[in-house]
């Protein structure tokens, strides 16, 4: 049946003319895929390109911004270094200068003790005036230093909240 359709067209004087048509058909469907091909292919390049270069783009943004973290990161934590290095020697001279001022409590202590031992003038002696007030120095001494001591402390503590907050600063930037 189609053998018959095809032979009965072929035989016809139309023929060339639908023959024409048919290559003619087939030829701008083929231009047409291809270009319309071409055209999607440069446009699928063209956007891979751009992606590839935004991808390197932020890559490099995110290493330069990591860079600057960790050197401002190992910054702070070398300041943090710093201040308690610097709060260990205040530590240590305050200790040095307690040595001295409990020798030289000592000494007055001594002192007061050799003056409780005269007698004064109604007959009494003040050893117990001396020794308290001996006790009372030892004290004061103590408590200064004890001072010294916390004062430092809270200064290195305050120095470590600063850069605490300032490495949490640091990570919201992010």
């Amino acid at each position: 049946m189609i053998l018959n359709l095809l032979l009965n067209l072929i035989k016809s004087s139309k023929f060339p003319y639908i023959f024409g048509l048919i290559i003619l058909g087939s030829l701008c469907y083929f231009i047409g895929k291809n270009n319309g091909y071409d055209s999607c292919k440069l446009d699928w390049d063209k956007y891979l390109k751009e992606n590839t270069e935004l991808n390197q783009k932020l890559q490099q943004q995110y290493l330069d911004e990591k860079t600057t973290l960790l050197n401002e990161n190992t910054k702070l934590a070398q300041e943090i270094l710093n201040h308690e290095q610097k709060y260990q020697n205040s530590i240590n001279d305050i200790k040095s200068e307690y040595s001295d001022r409990l020798h030289k409590s000592e000494e007055r202590a001594l002192y007061y003790q050799s003056m409780s031992t005269k007698v004064n003038s109604k007959g009494c002696t003040t050893a117990s005036l001396a020794s308290h007030t001996a006790r009372l120095d030892k004290q004061l001494t103590e408590g200064i230093n004890l001072v010294r001591e916390l004062r430092e402390l809270i200064k290195l503590r305050d120095s470590q909240l600063r850069q605490c907050g300032e490495q949490i600063n640091l990570l919201v930037k992010e």
